[in-house]
């Protein structure tokens, strides 16, 4: 059966090191969204502006400032992912569904800094800017949900566990899942180099 697009499932890296926010995201079905402010990549929200006045500039800025990213990846099983956002395969990865209908989804364009000579919706021209990340950051194949709120809910279908979980956390995630009687898939990362993934519960 052909996936449309309303099916697709995206993925969450995230730590154990703050269990807290784990538990947060699965009994709330919700992912916090951040400002690109506070974003990893120092050139993020950059453009080149030619042509514009500076009231144009000054207005797509605050609408920047306005909008909340939550960041999502369309890889399930990415190393680098693994490594840089889930402390090194100790963590997991929430496999995840959005209602397309309530949030505007955006799949990032990789490429070199975007060129802004015209605008004529400054809020579209903030998100057209946002949607944009330079060719490096290619591997992390991100999807952004855009709000301005600052959680986004979702639906959660699976809890990936990193190959390096430690068991403490892995007997608490399938504790708390079986308890909680929420209905989802827990898979497990295999090790390397296959980067494989096996259903164990």
């Amino acid at each position: 059966m052909e996936t449309t697009e309303r099916d697709t499932i995206y993925y969450k890296y995230r730590s154990l090191e703050n269990f807290e926010f784990f538990v947060d995201i699965l009994v709330n079905n919700r992912l916090y969204a951040a400002s690109y402010k506070d974003m990893n990549d120092t050139m993020e929200g950059v453009y080149y502006a030619y042509g514009l006045e500076q009231e144009i500039k000054n207005k797509i800025h605050d609408k920047k400032l306005g909008l909340k990213i939550c960041s999502l990846s369309r890889s399930n099983n990415n190393p680098l992912m693994w490594a840089h956002y889930a402390n090194g395969s100790q963590g997991v990865a929430f496999g995840l569904k959005i209602n397309k209908d309530k949030y505007e989804v955006t799949d990032i364009k990789y490429t070199d800094i975007l060129e802004i000579q015209e605008c004529v919706n400054t809020q579209k021209t903030a998100k057209e800017i946002l949607s944009h990340k330079h060719r490096s950051w290619k591997y992390e194949e991100e999807t952004r949900v855009f709000t301005n709120k600052n959680y986004v809910d979702v639906k959660i279908v699976e809890i990936i566990l990193g190959e390096r979980i430690k068991p403490r956390h892995e007997k608490l995630i399938k504790s708390i899942v079986e308890k909680l009687k929420i209905k989802c898939l827990i898979r497990k990362q295999e090790s390397q180099p296959s980067f494989s993934l096996k259903n164990i519960y």
